[in-house]
């Protein structure tokens, strides 16, 4: 969106950490933006996203309802990371506390 290039497998897990956040708390994380003026960055055009950067706890306040553990919390941090550099990579995701302590079930 601002015209930057860009890591694919970094934007993949940003994806499907907006795609987690939303099965858990059924709304998505930032507002919907369409595209940016020139000179124009995502911080100062979504509120949300500038909460999540800036305020985490007032940012997973507005989501109390959802009861988020810790451990969720953290995933979507590292998997929403500001800095794509930072993000984890898909066998990290595998490793996460959250995701290996998920136990799966037969019907």
């Amino acid at each position: 969106m601002e015209g930057r290039s860009y890591s694919g497998t970094a934007v993949d897990i940003y994806a499907l950490g907006v795609v987690l956040f939303a099965l858990v708390t059924k709304s998505t994380p930032f507002q919907s933006l369409g595209k940016l003026n020139p000179g124009q960055t995502v911080l100062a055009s979504d509120k949300l996203y500038q909460l999540f950067c800036l305020d985490k706890n007032s940012y997973y306040g507005r989501y109390a309802q959802c009861n988020m553990s810790m451990e969720f919390r953290s995933l979507i941090d590292s998997m929403l990371n500001a800095n794509p550099l930072l993000r984890p990579t898909h066998a990290d995701l595998l490793m996460h506390p959250w995701v290996a302590n998920q136990e799966v079930t037969a019907e």
